[in-house]
């Protein structure tokens, strides 16, 4: 059975707001590819990953909340990391080394996000199927 990822996106509008915003839903770009799993998350690899096991922030938008609740049986590994930690590793080129096209863009929309609100306004939250 394959692993699929979810989540989303959020920004910080207004940074002196403590409200989160959904931007972007992560399965719209974030396709299966066990490398980048593996590699950020630690997620089917034996890596470890870079930003594991984080769980949902208590602040996240509370759609986003209810949306891993209602599935939340079938879910494992949610974890968040911040757009400033992703610009730190460079994850384009994360993902150029797994050769993923839509990661690749993925992360050029989150960092263009980070030039608009700061990176430390940007967040991605994930979670994992199996």
């Amino acid at each position: 059975m394959g692993c699929d990822i979810h989540g989303w996106v959020e920004i910080k509008r207004y940074p002196e707001s403590n409200f989160w915003w959904r931007a972007m839903n992560v399965g719209v770009f974030a396709t299966r590819n066990y490398g980048l799993f593996d590699t950020l998350f630690g997620v089917r690899g034996n890596s470890g990953g870079l930003f594991p096991d984080r769980g949902l922030p208590a602040d996240c938008d509370e759609s986003i909340q209810e949306e891993y609740n209602d599935g939340e049986a079938d879910w494992h590994s949610a974890t968040h990391v911040y757009g400033n930690e992703l610009m730190e590793i460079n994850p384009k080129t994360v993902a150029e080394e797994n050769e993923s096209e839509n990661w690749k863009t993925m992360f050029i929309f989150i960092n263009l996000l980070c030039i608009k609100y700061g990176a430390k306004n940007v967040r991605m939250i994930v979670w994992f199927d199996n």
